[in-house]
């Protein structure tokens, strides 16, 4: 099993610098510091208050069920952060290139990964149409994490996991409150 997770850790650290190191232009230096912040806390909670806002306060809203959405990934992430304590690539890692963002607290998962798939997933529930743009969006707030160097690859795949989980289980627990 250590050969295993050795290997993981070694394939980790190869994807994280591709995309740090191998990728790197003017263009993406100048946008992935904008994408990232889709995936920031000022920005998701703006969103999901907009929803609630527009969809009249609803109780069970999709603006509730996006929030909802997004406060129980919350909880998991930072529940998971303070349990796995999983330092950050430039902690660990030379030469990476971090954009003068110096990050201290945990790694694993991605907050940001996270709180922008919750609300992609819930978007592709609730709004079908929509759901290549919202997709797409999260997976750029993923890809941004790495390219400025504070995630791993697993960082963002498990952030990616648990906000489209988190999206799944609160849309059938509101679909089963609507049903009462």
């Amino acid at each position: 099993m250590s050969r295993f997770i050795r290997y993981i850790q070694k394939e980790d650290i190869r994807l994280f610098f591709m995309i740090n190191e191998g990728v790197k232009c003017k263009l993406f230096d100048k946008i992935m510091p904008v994408i990232t912040h889709l995936g920031s806390a000022a920005v998701t909670i703006s969103f999901a208050l907009l929803i609630i806002i527009l969809s009249k306060g609803s109780i069970t809203g999709p603006g509730w069920e996006i929030a909802a959405s997004l406060t129980a990934s919350h909880i998991i992430v930072q529940i998971m952060k303070k349990i796995i304590n999983r330092l950050r690539p430039h902690q660990v890692l030379n030469d990476v290139n971090t954009f003068d963002i110096r990050l201290y607290s945990y790694s694993f998962p991605s907050g940001h990964t996270t709180a922008a798939f919750s609300i992609a997933g819930s978007i592709a529930f609730l709004f079908p149409g929509f759901t290549v743009l919202a997709l797409s969006a999260a997976g750029l707030v993923g890809i941004s994490r790495m390219y400025l160097g504070v995630h791993y690859p697993t960082d963002v795949l498990i952030g990616t996991l648990l906000g489209f989980a988190s999206a799944f289980y609160v849309h059938k627990l509101f679909l089963f409150i609507q049903v009462m």
